[in-house]
């Protein structure tokens, strides 16, 4: 008798256990734990009990979620897989990027559709659909999904701009063809916000698509709902393709917003690179008027330039550092000034590069070719180094080998195994494994000493 009460009691307790309004708490804390198979176990008793339930259906949803990421560590040592030759960290310990498998993505989709089939009003779980296609790389259902997700979300661009982090993921896992299609699938559902094309056209203008970006931060400038961002974002672009008036137009409206004065510096600036007679009144301006704030670094350039001793002011301006965008004014003014020095012809070109504005990286660098008789050694490695860059990353692959192969002799590892690397790289992409392999064992053997030589010790064990 005593077995029997046992067992009643038993099942007594298990039908307060699983109670479907302690769901959210019982499995959420034993997932929060890293206790997934537990919650795996438990949430099948909720979805016996109560399988309409649609915190039990999105709480199942999530198990199955966590279950296809079960195997992936919160840390990992991890290669620096970004090729470009302005990141030259060999490796970091850094949180994996989270995927999840078509299988699991299937089974989580199934019961989050079947919650929001009985509560469209659930915008948790649209939300939670849309960062599963993210995760999952499912391009096509993230796209067609949004619309959903818009129908229950602020028409606003707040909400564009929490759509756009579904793109950032797509992004993240290694497509930007396929984040750009995200991104420009928002762009049609909220074709009025300004500052949602201003950030995709900050996208394009990352990885050096240069007409797309003006394309984007023209039509945002088109809008009605423009905020300082926008016209910040535009000033910068402007200024690095060398529109100034564009760029002086976009800093004031900015100004305008922010009720600021920063614009003063940027018309200082355009007025000294084209010798215009009002430089130097707006320059005793910055320099005298006690309202203008937060402007320490520019009012040392406006106090070198005004100095005009043009033996000493090039090189006290570069002891100052501008801002990026003031400094490409800045070398593009002295190209002229000081036509017999290279200095600033280098450091033009190299914010070109930087700022992947390949077209006016190449002519920088192109002109710099014929100047090679007067520059030293190094100099002559990085005008070689950041050519061949700019031409392999503006995909002009071919015309980059004989830039490479100048640097196999660099002094500096870092430009030699880059070189090798890219020259190895292309050789093995065409077909011709057995040549890479013999160029990328040249450095492998110093894997530790750069990731290039990394990347070649990596494929040299694959390969070989």
């Amino acid at each position: 008798m005593k077995k029997i009460i046992y067992i009643i009691l038993f099942c007594s307790l298990a039908q307060t256990a699983y109670c479907k309004n302690d769901v959210l708490d019982v499995i959420g804390g034993l997932i929060q734990n890293g206790n997934i198979n537990e919650a795996d176990q438990k949430i099948g008793y909720y979805m016996k009990r109560y399988p309409n339930d649609v915190d039990v259906l999105m709480m199942k949803g999530n198990v199955e979620l966590n279950k296809g990421l079960l195997d992936d560590g919160a840390l990992e040592l991890r290669v620096n897989e970004e090729e470009s030759v302005f990141d030259n960290s060999i490796g970091s310990i850094t949180e994996q990027t989270k995927k999840v498998s078509k299988q699991y993505a299937d089974s989580v989709e199934y019961y989050w559709k079947k919650a929001v089939s009985i509560d469209k009003s659930r915008v948790d779980i649209h939300k939670g659909l849309c960062t599963l296609y993210g995760w999952s790389s499912q391009k096509e259902k993230l796209i067609d999904y949004l619309p959903t997700l818009k129908k229950y979300v602020e028409n606003n661009c707040q909400s564009a701009y929490s759509m756009g982090d579904y793109a950032r993921l797509v992004q993240e896992r290694g497509s930007f063809a396929d984040a750009i299609s995200v991104y420009k699938a928002i762009t049609k559902l909220f074709p009025d916000c300004a500052g949602f094309y201003s950030d995709v056209a900050s996208v394009y203008f990352k990885e050096g698509r240069m007409k797309a970006a003006k394309c984007y931060i023209d039509s945002s400038l088109m809008k009605s709902n423009k905020d300082a961002m926008v016209y910040d974002n535009a000033y910068f672009m402007y200024t690095i393709w060398g529109d100034y008036d564009k760029a002086l137009i976009c800093i004031k409206k900015s100004s305008e917003i922010k009720g600021s004065k920063d614009w003063l510096f940027a018309e200082f600036l355009k007025a000294y690179v084209r010798n215009e007679p009002t430089m130097r009144v707006m320059g005793e301006r910055i320099l005298n008027d006690k309202d203008i704030k937060n402007m320490e670094k520019e009012r040392k350039i406006v106090s070198i330039i005004l100095d005009n001793n043009n033996n000493v002011i090039y090189d006290k301006l570069i002891e100052v550092r501008p801002y990026t965008s003031d400094d490409l004014m800045i070398q593009n003014k002295w190209i002229s000034v000081l036509p017999n020095d290279a200095r600033p012809l280098l450091k033009y070109a190299l914010i070109q590069c930087q700022n992947k504005n390949y077209t006016e990286a190449i002519k920088a660098y192109k002109q710099l070719l014929t100047l090679q008789n007067k520059l030293s050694k190094s100099q002559n490695d990085s005008v070689n180094f950041y050519y061949a860059w700019s031409l392999y990353d503006s995909g002009d692959r071919t015309g980059s080998i004989s830039y490479w192969q100048r640097l196999f002799s660099a002094t500096d590892f870092y430009i030699k195994s880059a070189a090798t690397y890219f020259y190895g790289r292309i050789l093995l992409d065409s077909g011709k494994k057995e040549e890479a392999i013999k160029v990328f064992e040249t450095v492998s053997d110093k894997a530790s000493s750069s990731k290039y030589a990394t990347y070649c010790w990596n494929l040299v064990n694959k390969y070989k």
